[in-house]
Formats: structure tokens, C-alpha cells, sequence
């Protein structure tokens, strides 16, 4: 009679198989700590540094909730910015071709 081989499952192969699991395992690790690292570079700016960026027309999309703006400036640089709630920013920022998103509060 022959004897059948076992199978093995895919990391059971022994400490080649494991430390490709390893690498496996820190690269995702590696690539989740890139992703944390680009949602966290926001930038705080004043309400005065946010209406001279829109009037120097650097300013490309802006998030509304409430009175927080959160956008993105042409040079991809990311910003929240707590903003009064008037009529003269929404002209203001038609006026110099920003793209306005809007949620509820």
C-alpha cells in the first residue's frame, strides 16, 4: 500500500511559510500607519488666514458641518477652520470658484 502525504494547510509549511506571514503581517501594519499619518496632517488655520486663501484663490473644495470647514487648499495641503455663520462667506466662496460640499450638523 502507498502511503498518501499529508496536505498542509497554507501556513503549516514549516518557518518559510511563517515568516512570509511575518512580512505579510507587517506590511499591512506599515500600510496602515501611512494611512493614519495622511488623515491626521490637517491643519488648523484662523478664520482671517481661511478668507485671505479664499481671496488669493488657493482655496479648491471646502466640507461644511455647522460652523467647521474642513478643505483642501490647490497645493493639497488639508484645513479646518471654525467659521461665523454669515451670508458673505457663501458669496465669498462662489465668488473665487470653491467647490462647497454641505452636511448636516
Amino acid at each position: 500500500m502507498k502511503m498518501r502525504k499529508k496536505k498542509r494547510g497554507f501556513f503549516g509549511g514549516g518557518p518559510k511559510n511563517a515568516l512570509i506571514a511575518c512580512l505579510v503581517i507587517l506590511g499591512c501594519l506599515f500600510a496602515l500607519n501611512y494611512l493614519t499619518d495622511l488623515s491626521r496632517n490637517i491643519q488648523s488655520i484662523t478664520y482671517s488666514t481661511f478668507l485671505d486663501k479664499v481671496e488669493q484663490d488657493q482655496v479648491k473644495t471646502v466640507y461644511v458641518s455647522g460652523q467647521e470647514i474642513r478643505g483642501l487648499l490647490k497645493d493639497r495641503t488639508k484645513f479646518e477652520v471654525i467659521v461665523p455663520n454669515t451670508p458673505k462667506n457663501w458669496d465669498l466662496l462662489r465668488e473665487h470658484g470653491v467647490e462647497i460640499s454641505v452636511a448636516d450638523p
